[in-house]
C-alpha cells in the first residue's frame, strides 16, 4: 500500500482497491470500524437487556402463580373448611404444600400468614428467589428479589345464603301478588 494524495488504496482480503473503486461499490472507508464498535458495545448491552427481561418475566410468573395459589387456598378454606368444621388457618397450612407443588423453581417455599373471621379469610404469602449470579453487576440489586401477594376470600354460609334467597323470592312473589291484586 502506498500513500498518494490523489489515490488511496485499501486492502480488502487479498485484493487492493482504490478509493474510486470503493465509491463505485458504495463502500465507505470507515465501514470496517462499525462492526468493531457494534461487537464491543451493542451486542453485550443487548445480551444484558435480554437476560434482564427474562428475569423480570420470571418474577412476574412467580407473582401470578403465588396469587392464584393463595386465592385457591383461601377460597377452599372458606368453603370446605367450614363444611369439615376446621379452622381456616389449620386447613390452609395442611393443604399449602399440596397446592404449591413444585412450581416455585429457584425460589424458597412461600411463607403463609392467615387471618380468619366469620366474614372472610385473608392470606398473605411471600417468597424470595436466590439469584446471585449478577449480584455485583449493574443490573441486579444486592438483595434477593422477593415476591409478595395477598388474597381475600369471603366466607359464604350456604344454608343461610340459600334461605336468604328463598325468602327474597317469596317476598317478591307476595309483592307482585299484592300489586296485581289491587
Amino acid at each position: 500500500m502506498y500513500l498518494d494524495k490523489n489515490k488511496v488504496e485499501t486492502n480488502v482480503g487479498d485484493r487492493c482497491h482504490s478509493e474510486d473503486y470503493n465509491k463505485k461499490q458504495g463502500r465507505s472507508q470507515w465501514r470496517a470500524g462499525y462492526f468493531t464498535l457494534e461487537a464491543s458495545l451493542v451486542v453485550p448491552m443487548a445480551l444484558c437487556i435480554i437476560v434482564l427481561l427474562i428475569h423480570l418475566s420470571y418474577n412476574t410468573y412467580q407473582k401470578a402463580i403465588l396469587t392464584q395459589d393463595l386465592y385457591l387456598l383461601g377460597f377452599r378454606a372458606s368453603v370446605l373448611g367450614r363444611q369439615q368444621e376446621v379452622d381456616a388457618n389449620t386447613y390452609i397450612r395442611a393443604n399449602a404444600a399440596n397446592q404449591f407443588g413444585n412450581r416455585y423453581i429457584g425460589s424458597r417455599e412461600p411463607e403463609i400468614d392467615v387471618q380468619d373471621n366469620d366474614r372472610f379469610v385473608k392470606c398473605h404469602a411471600e417468597t424470595e428467589a436466590d439469584h446471585a449470579a449478577m449480584q455485583w453487576h449493574f443490573l441486579m440489586p444486592a438483595s434477593d428479589w422477593g415476591v409478595r401477594s395477598n388474597s381475600k376470600a369471603d366466607v359464604i354460609h350456604r344454608g343461610a345464603h340459600i334461605r336468604r334467597i328463598d325468602r327474597l323470592v317469596d317476598l317478591g312473589k307476595i309483592a307482585l301478588n299484592h300489586v296485581n291484586g289491587q
